[in-house]
């Protein structure tokens, strides 16, 4: 969990944080898969949420929220700091709350509403699976996965689960819509990252989206850490499809420089020079989200025209040396 202030295959990584306790932290450092999950912790002014997979899901601070957190498998010990330019990284899930269905505590309609005890928004469990369903006012079952199951057990004033032989079920049909389950929701309830590992945001460059992973946490914490002799030329853009946005070489002292046009030339012959390949062809940047940019510090911008100033009138990066053109 995370909680953060409230105000072919190719991977970019960012870690979050350190952590000593069985459950995910998540501070800032660098489809929806089961495995690896944090949790974020609570104080004045802060929000808690659920990362997992490739979205991070606000846990509401409502009076259902601690029983979230423990249906959910999670401690206090397992609240990690996180940054909001982190959490940023990763689609925006649903909220973990528990859902609300409507017409609760009607009647539902046809064969369901026949069966002794059950009505709207009950849970409903076939006695020869023991999957678990939540009966619709329409009449029809939702089928409740261990995720939405433990949720939605937090509500309030949540009835006993009522077991049905599945042959009392037959005539019952099973929710494909009108579901109240949020889509976004994982369907299991993760593994947590191992203790002696950091949660990390890895970069799925063909997905285009962030997925937690566990990974090894750098040394220097509020840094962006580049392996040696290494780099990515990034368009740094809104959608996987789109052709606009800034074009930036991450080299391997984790800065990012910009490659812009000019008067001397457009972007395209400063990528050609800087990225020669042997003929016309240039270099293919990888595609971005824009979060991951926000991550990195800038150097100075890469032009032709700014190649062919002095080494004295070459802007000088954020905090760093002059740089030669």
């Amino acid at each position: 969990m995370a909680r953060v202030p409230g105000r072919g295959r190719r991977h970019l990584h960012h870690p979050a944080g350190r952590r000593g306790g069985r459950g995910g932290r998540v501070r800032r450092r660098g489809g929806r898969r089961a495995r690896g999950r944090r949790l974020g912790p609570r104080h004045g002014g802060e929000a808690l949420y659920v990362v997992q997979g490739s979205q991070a899901h606000l846990v509401p601070d409502t009076a259902s929220s601690a029983g979230v957190v423990r249906a959910l498998d999670f401690t206090p010990d397992d609240v990690v700091p996180a940054r909001a330019d982190w959490l940023a990284l990763f689609g925006t899930g649903a909220e973990m709350t528990p859902f609300a269905v409507e017409g609760a505590g009607g009647v539902p309609e046809g064969a369901l509403g026949q069966i002794a005890g059950v009505t709207t928004g009950s849970v409903v469990v076939n006695a020869d699976t023991g999957q678990p369903y939540v009966a619709l006012a329409d009449g029809r079952l939702a089928r409740l996965s261990p995720l939405a199951d433990a949720v939605y057990a937090t509500r309030e004033n949540a009835a006993e689960r009522i077991v049905v032989p599945a042959d009392a079920l037959s005539q019952v049909e099973d929710a494909t819509d009108g579901i109240p389950i949020p889509e976004s929701w994982p369907t299991a309830i993760g593994e947590p990252v191992s203790p002696d590992l950091a949660p990390c945001a890895e970069l799925d460059v063909e997905a285009f989206a962030a997925v937690l992973v566990p990974g090894q946490a750098p040394d220097a914490s509020g840094r962006v850490t580049v392996s040696p002799g290494t780099g990515a030329l990034a368009l740094f853009t809104a959608s996987p499809s789109s052709p606009e946005g800034p074009v930036r070489f991450i080299d391997e002292n984790g800065l990012a420089y910009a490659i812009e046009g000019g008067p001397s030339g457009p972007r395209e012959d400063a990528l050609l020079r800087l990225f020669p390949t042997g003929g016309a062809d240039q270099v293919v940047p990888i595609r971005v989200p824009y979060a991951w940019g926000d991550l990195v510090p800038s150097g100075p911008t890469l032009s032709i025209d700014r190649a062919a100033m002095s080494q004295t009138e070459v802007p000088v990066a954020d905090g760093g040396e002059e740089a030669t053109p």
